[in-house]
């Protein structure tokens, strides 16, 4: 966990960090439930999870606080600018479905975000890697595979870029702000 991400959770105390795990544990459990995987990445678990995993936080915490924490978290030295951007996208949209559906329970969130995968509305990366496909593009044993080189820098030191909280469309996104 980077520096910043883990200022932000610092800040939510003891009871808030226990509520903080129980989400990201509540995102791999109903991924895991709704679609099958060998490793948790670059796939259709690794998508709704993602994407889970930010509509939760967002109900519990809001859309402004989850969006600065995950992109805090995927500025992890090393991590690979096709994950990074995979993961960026679905947050997205992950923050999208709860901003669109604030009454909705955490079940019906799962469901909505579920129905984005379906729909092809999140990006996996394809076998081969080098780029990132919609959802309904590729099959389940049609990902994996990255094959671009992490960034040397350390994006965290980029000025601003880390709590800047931006939309999405930055240099370091890579998968656009549309979704």
């Amino acid at each position: 966990m980077r520096a910043t991400a883990a200022r932000r959770t610092g800040r939510l105390g003891l009871t808030g960090l226990r509520d903080f795990k129980n989400i990201r544990d509540d995102a791999f459990a109903t991924a895991d439930g709704r679609f099958e995987t060998d490793d948790r990445n670059d796939d259709h678990n690794d998508a709704f999870r993602h994407a889970c995993w930010n509509a939760l936080m967002t109900k519990k915490y809001g859309a402004e606080w989850t969006e600065k924490y995950t992109y805090a978290h995927e500025a992890i030295p090393g991590n690979n600018p096709e994950r990074e951007a995979m993961d960026l996208h679905n947050n997205e949209v992950g923050r999208r479905i709860a901003r669109e559906h604030p009454d909705a329970g955490e079940e019906e969130l799962a469901d909505l975000v579920e129905k984005a995968v379906r729909d092809g509305e999140m990006v996996v990366i394809p076998k081969g890697g080098g780029r990132l496909v919609f959802s309904d593009q590729v099959g389940p044993g049609g990902t994996g595979d990255p094959v671009l080189p992490a960034p040397e820098e350390d994006r965290e030191a980029v000025s601003g870029w880390a709590d800047s909280g931006g939309s999405g469309s930055g240099r370091r996104s890579g998968a656009g702000s549309g979704s």
